[in-house]
C-alpha cells in the first residue's frame, strides 16, 4: 500500500488508484476473472475474491512482495509472447512453465493454479 500501481497493468490485472476495505479485506486491484485483487487482513494473503459470491476463488500469494514478484514473470512471459510467435502447443508449455514459477514466487505450489487461470491454461 506504500506504492502507486494505479497505471500498472499485467495481462489483465489491474490496481485501484485507492484501496476500499471490508472487515476482512483490503481490495486493491481487479483480475480477468473479474474478480477483486485483495489482502486479507488478518494474514497478509493475496487472494482473488469474487465479489457476486462472496468468496475467494484462489489464493495468489503469501504478501504483496511476493504477488508483485509473481506476477512480474506473468509480465515477462506475456512480453516474450509479443515478441515470438510460438506454435500453439509451445505457447501453452511455456505458460504453464511459467504458471509454475509464478507460484513458487507466490509462496508455493498451493498458488499455481491461479497464475493457470490469469494465463487461460489447464
Amino acid at each position: 500500500m506504500n506504492y502507486d500501481l494505479s497505471n500498472l497493468r499485467i495481462n489483465d490485472i489491474t490496481f485501484d488508484s485507492d484501496y476500499q476495505e471490508d472487515d476482512e479485506y483490503f481490495f486493491i486491484g481487479w483480475d480477468a476473472l473479474p474478480n477483486r485483487i485483495a489482502i486479507y487482513k488478518s494474514s497478509g494473503k493475496i487472494v482473488s475474491y469474487y465479489p457476486e459470491g462472496d468468496r475467494i476463488d484462489f489464493l495468489c500469494a503469501e504478501n504483496s512482495e511476493q504477488f508483485l514478484d509473481a506476477i512480474y514473470e506473468i509480465m515477462k512471459f506475456s512480453k516474450d509472447k509479443i515478441i515470438h510467435l510460438y506454435p500453439e502447443e509451445e505457447r501453452d508449455e511455456r505458460a504453464r512453465r511459467v504458471a509454475y514459477i509464478a507460484a513458487l514466487k507466490a509462496g508455493g505450489a498451493e498458488y499455481e493454479d491461479y497464475y493457470k487461470s490469469i494465463l487461460w491454461i489447464e
